[in-house]
C-alpha cells in the first residue's frame, strides 16, 4: 500500500488550509485554488496506477492453454465406438475367432482417449494463479484510496456548502478587496460543483471492481482441481465400466454394456459442461478487463493539476 505524502495536504480542512503557511511560488489564496480545482487528485492517480496494475494477466493464458488438451480428449472420446464390441459375422467368424475382431480397436480407442486426458491433466496447471497475493494487495490499495477519496469528497462538499453561504451576500458594490475575494469565492465554486460529480462516479465505479476480482482466484483453482484431480476420478470410472464392457464382448455378449455405454455419456457431457464453464470464466475475465480499462480512463479523466 503506497503512502504519499502529497495525500496529507488533500485530506486538510479548507480551515487548516487557509490558515497554513505554505512554501514555494503557492500561497495564501492560491493555495484555496489549487485545493478546489485538485481536489481528489492525489487519490484519483493512485487509483488509476492500481486499476492499471489490476489488468495484468487478463485474460489468464491458461484458458486458452486448455481449450485444445480438451478439445482432443473430446475428439477421442468421441471415437470411441461400442458397436465395434458387438459380435461380428455368423458362426463361421465365431469359429474362426474372428467375432471378436472389433475388440482391439476398441481398446486403442479407449488409450487413446486416456492419453488425451494425461495431456489435459497436464495442461491444468497452466491455470496457476501466481498474481493473486499481488492483486489482492492492489484491491486493497483501491479500496484505501476510494475511502480517501471519500474523506476528500466530504470535506469538498462541506467547503462548497461553507462558499456559497457566503455567496449568498454580494460585497458591496465600492469595496474591491471583497468584490475580489467574491469572485475567487464563486470560483471555487464552480470547480467544486464540477469536480464533486466526478470524483462520486470514481467512489462508486471502485464498487463495481472488488468482487470480480476476487473472484478469478477460487474460479482458476476450481477449474484446475476439475482437471487435474475430478476428470481423474470421472476416467477411472469410465476406464473400469470399458473393461467389464470388454470382458463381456470376449464372452459372447451381444451387445455392450449398459453400464459402459452410461459412463461414457456421463463423461462428455462433463467434458461439455466444463467447456462452457472454461469459455464463460473467460468471456468474464475479459469483460473485467474492460471494465479496468474503462475505470483507468475515468479515474484520468477526473483528475485535474492547477496553474
Amino acid at each position: 500500500m503506497t503512502r504519499d505524502p502529497d495525500r496529507t495536504a488533500s485530506l486538510l480542512s479548507p480551515g487548516q488550509l487557509a490558515g497554513a503557511r505554505p512554501s514555494g511560488p503557492v500561497a495564501g489564496a492560491g493555495l484555496l485554488d489549487r485545493m478546489a480545482f485538485e481536489l481528489g487528485t492525489t487519490q484519483l492517480e493512485h487509483l488509476e496506477a492500481a486499476a492499471q496494475a489490476l489488468t495484468a494477466g487478463l485474460p489468464h493464458p491458461g484458458w486458452q492453454t486448455i481449450e485444445a488438451p480438451l478439445s482432443a480428449l473430446m475428439q477421442a472420446l468421441q471415437a470411441v465406438d461400442h458397436d465395434g464390441l458387438r459380435p461380428q459375422g455368423g458362426w463361421w467368424a465365431r469359429a474362426t475367432g474372428k467375432a471378436h475382431a472389433g475388440i482391439g480397436p476398441f481398446q486403442r480407442q479407449v488409450e487413446a482417449v486416456l492419453a488425451a486426458a494425461r495431456g489435459v491433466a497436464a495442461a491444468a496447471a497452466a491455470l496457476e494463479d501466481a498474481r493473486a497475493a499481488e492483486r489482492e494487495r492492489q484491491l486493497v490499495e483501491i479500496e484505501f484510496e476510494a475511502q480517501a477519496l471519500e474523506q476528500a469528497i466530504a470535506q469538498g462538499e462541506r467547503w462548497l456548502r461553507d462558499i456559497r453561504a457566503r455567496l449568498a451576500s454580494p460585497p458591496p458594490a465600492g469595496d474591491a478587496d471583497a468584490q475580489r475575494v467574491w469572485r475567487q469565492d464563486q470560483a471555487r465554486a464552480d470547480a467544486l460543483a464540477r469536480r464533486l460529480p466526478l470524483l462520486q462516479a470514481v467512489v462508486a465505479a471502485v464498487a463495481a471492481l472488488g468482487a470480480p476480482c476476487r473472484d478469478l482466484a477460487p474460479r482458476r483453482a476450481a477449474a484446475q482441481r476439475e482437471l487435474a484431480q475430478d476428470l481423474a476420478a470421472t476416467l477411472t470410472v469410465w476406464r473400469d465400466r470399458q473393461g467389464v464392457a470388454v470382458e463381456a464382448a470376449q464372452d459372447g455378449a451381444d451387445k455392450p454394456a449398459a453400464a459402459a455405454v452410461s459412463a461414457h455419456e456421463a463423461l462428455r457431457r462433463q467434458l461439455l459442461q466444463w467447456t462452457e464453464q472454461h469459455t464463460a470464466a473467460r468471456a468474464a475475465e475479459l469483460a473485467l478487463l474492460e471494465t479496468l480499462r474503462r475505470f483507468v480512463q475515468q479515474a484520468g479523466a477526473a483528475k485535474f493539476k492547477y496553474g
